[in-house]
């Protein structure tokens, strides 16, 4: 049987505090959150669901649904979110472990290091999920990783998979012809 993880970002103090344990049995750590950024910008081109793997679409679907059942707009997608997103969960599954800094850094200095504009961003992580339904399921059972999906400053996301990892990357990116966003059609 697979084990079920799953991570948020809130503070690096967190990695080495207690970790709570999700009602799977699953491990946990508070989520991260930063607020330094540029002043770039993004603005939405034209995509389709066919642009992005189903799994991509399957998470931004589930966590589109939580947030308008919280009163909450849907967020979009963007690629260079989900490369950087798919560049970690790669990363995660190379070292085998749950973990919100890469060599790279944190999300913010990867998002820095990639020049993308933001001033606020967040991430969820897990592992031991074979669907979206079930990842997305788990991190609002979760408070931090909820807290996270129904964040009222995030309106861009970006969603990373290989095997059982996962990654979830949120950003509140400024408006830019540099970026391409998409409200998937689910």
């Amino acid at each position: 049987m697979v084990g079920i993880k799953f991570v948020t970002l809130v503070s690096i103090m967190s990695l080495v505090g207690s970790v709570p344990q999700d009602s799977e049995g699953g491990n946990l750590i508070e989520p991260v959150a930063f607020e330094p950024g540029s002043e770039e910008s993004v603005l939405s081109k034209r995509a389709s669901n066919s642009d992005y793997p189903s799994y991509v679409i399957g998470v931004v679907c589930e966590t589109n649904k939580k947030r308008k059942e919280n009163n909450l707009p849907p967020l979009k997608i963007y690629q260079e979110l989900n490369e950087i997103a798919q560049k970690h969960t790669k990363y995660m599954v190379k070292r085998k472990t749950l973990t919100h800094e890469d060599d790279e850094g944190t999300l913010g200095k990867r998002l820095s290091k990639e020049s993308v504009g933001w001033s606020f961003c967040a991430e969820n992580v897990a592992s031991g999920f074979d669907d979206e339904k079930k990842v997305v399921e788990a991190w609002m059972n979760s408070p931090g990783h909820r807290a996270n999906i129904l964040n009222t400053r995030i309106k861009a996301i970006g969603v990373g998979k290989d095997g059982y990892y996962w990654t979830q990357n949120f950003s509140d990116f400024f408006d830019s012809f540099k970026y391409t966003a998409y409200e998937p059609k689910c």
